[in-house]
């Protein structure tokens, strides 16, 4: 439960807000904020959509997660 904790303290503009946590006999669940357009991963690692970022994207988006 303390890394719940730290990560629901946690707030950075490019990171999703962990808004609870439920854990229940054999179910442990995080909720984070709703994202509209999906998570960055589904673009990054998918062979077919990683073609839409380009080199450029891809470094504004490694600057922004080193923010």
């Amino acid at each position: 439960m303390n890394e719940v904790e730290v990560i629901s303290r946690l707030q950075h503009r490019n990171l999703v807000k962990l808004l609870g946590c439920c854990v229940e006999a054999e179910e442990k669940m995080l909720v984070y904020e709703y994202m509209p357009n999906k998570s960055l991963d589904a673009f990054v690692f998918d062979p077919i959509k990683q073609n839409v970022l380009d080199l450029i994207k891809h470094f504004n988006i490694i600057e922004g997660i080193g923010r």
